[in-house]
């Protein structure tokens, strides 16, 4: 019960219950949940611009700041790739092997690889994972005139 917290709840754990040198998740979004530079508001809303944040929402669920195991889509620079990005927090001591990025077409066939994928590491965030991907998918680049 070390990783879960929700709000104005907290579940009390021994030290020796965490890896030496590491804090527990719901300690890291207290801290970060209100001062982090990505912060930006919009009407009442309050959005993030991590890098890991797959719906752009200040919230714990989303954070990239707060997750062990953070991944996003992206589209790639020049517009007929799409990145998946994913980084695994646990794996500090190495930090070369501890992101990857795949590749993909801009083609719906991957949407089935891509959920399994998600289903592996973050099961409750395939499905928007999945749509991300889909709305890239279906995105059109401008071309630049010469």
């Amino acid at each position: 019960m070390a990783e879960k917290c929700k709000v104005g709840q907290v579940y009390k754990t021994t030290r020796e219950e965490l890896p030496y040198g590491t804090a527990p998740d719901c300690l890291v979004w207290e801290l970060v949940k209100k001062n982090n530079s990505h912060l930006f508001k919009s009407g009442h809303e309050t959005f993030s611009r991590e890098r890991h944040n797959i719906m752009a929402r200040n919230t714990p669920v989303f954070s990239g700041l707060r997750q062990k195991s953070v991944m996003n889509v992206e589209l790639a620079p020049s517009g007929n790739k799409i990145y998946l990005r994913n980084m695994n927090l646990q794996n500090v001591r190495r930090p070369r092997s501890r992101s990857h990025v795949k590749k993909f077409s801009k083609s719906i066939s991957h949407t089935e690889a891509l959920n399994k994928f998600a289903n592996h590491s973050r099961p409750e965030l395939a499905h928007l994972l999945v749509q991300k991907f889909i709305k890239l998918t279906h995105a059109k680049t401008d071309e630049k005139s010469d």
